[in-house]
């Protein structure tokens, strides 16, 4: 964290004038609020360097740009395979069937949700992929009738299937599935990645009722559901065990503070650190997502994880999840 603290603050002005001194340890080196990062993009590295420019962006227009350059970026794939790779969730010799509730990544190369499940999409063989977020010209649309006839054909190859993206869709296209078709076995090796959104038109979604929904129309294990806690400011993955908790990667810190006096409690907003980012000065920030760091998984992994509440203050700031609902 001091290395990268040191690159950061010699190379970015506005950065180094924001920390003022430089700091002696990482405790010392001050968050920036994420909000923040959305109407002031800071960079490290000359523009010329950048190899990879994510936006994320909420309902209220203000977007997060993360660049990358190449060694970050490096940073960051490999970070993502490392950390599913931990909760068993990477197999290069296994051929799988994608169905991904997300924007065609041909015409959605720059939103940070679209490349991260593409990024996904490496940790197995692609045999088949379809994508439920369609381009039609000026902009997207939820092709819900091609994701439920996708979902009948794989059931009918026997190949293991993922199915990633937007939990929302993924149950409206459930719902019909089951309407139409019944239920289906999808086997023990299929697996379904969302990656956070649970609201929908109906409200919010209970994770309880999503896992036995998935389970008892596609009779893909409970603990075969795996969400994953992630932001562009921050980068890495939080991804879920079998016993359903979010750990804290190896490559990442987090804590919850009070963001008055900034020191440590049991619930407050989620303080977030990484030395990953090169390319921005992005390794400590404070989001937010009020919440709490607890130990003790019965997963029997060491690393802490992290539960959130929800989102804190006074008004909500709403990410990629929430805006790509307006396709439904």
């Amino acid at each position: 964290m001091l290395e990268c603290f040191s690159h950061h603050y010699g190379r970015c002005r506005p950065y180094r004038e924001f920390c003022g001194k430089r700091a002696r340890s990482a405790g010392e080196i001050p968050p920036i609020f994420v909000p923040v990062l959305k109407r002031y993009p800071l960079l490290s590295v000359d523009r010329s360097d950048v190899v990879l420019t994510l936006t994320s962006s909420g309902t209220s227009g203000e977007k997060t740009v993360l660049f990358l350059n190449g060694e970050s970026l490096d940073n960051l794939t490999t970070i993502a395979e490392r950390v599913y790779g931990g909760m068993g969730l990477v197999n290069k010799e296994e051929r799988d069937n994608y169905l991904c509730f997300t924007y065609d990544p041909e015409h959605a190369k720059d939103i940070g949700t679209a490349w991260s499940d593409k990024n996904n999409m490496s940790f197995t063989r692609v045999n088949r992929a379809f994508y439920a977020l369609k381009w039609r010209g000026k902009g997207f649309y939820f092709d819900r009738e091609g994701a439920v006839e996708c979902l009948r054909s794989y059931s009918e190859e026997g190949l293991p299937v993922r199915i990633l993206g937007f939990p929302a869709y993924m149950a409206e296209t459930l719902r019909e599935f089951e309407e139409r078709y019944g239920s289906i076995d999808l086997g023990e090796r299929s697996f379904v990645l969302p990656g956070g959104g649970w609201k929908n038109k109906r409200g919010q979604m209970s994770k309880a009722d999503f896992r036995r929904m998935i389970r008892e129309t596609t009779g893909i294990p409970e603990e075969n559901v795996r969400d994953c806690y992630g932001l562009a400011e921050h980068g890495v993955p939080y991804v879920e065990c079998e016993f359903g908790n979010m750990h804290v990667p190896i490559y990442a810190e987090a804590r919850a503070i009070d963001p008055r006096t900034m020191e440590e409690r049991s619930e407050g907003l989620l303080h977030l650190m990484t030395p990953y980012n090169l390319t921005s000065p992005y390794m400590s920030v404070l989001t937010t997502d009020y919440g709490t760091v607890k130990s003790g998984c019965g997963c029997g992994r060491e690393r802490p994880y992290i539960e959130i509440f929800g989102r804190a203050g006074v008004k909500k700031y709403a990410g990629c999840a929430i805006s790509a609902l307006q396709y439904l």
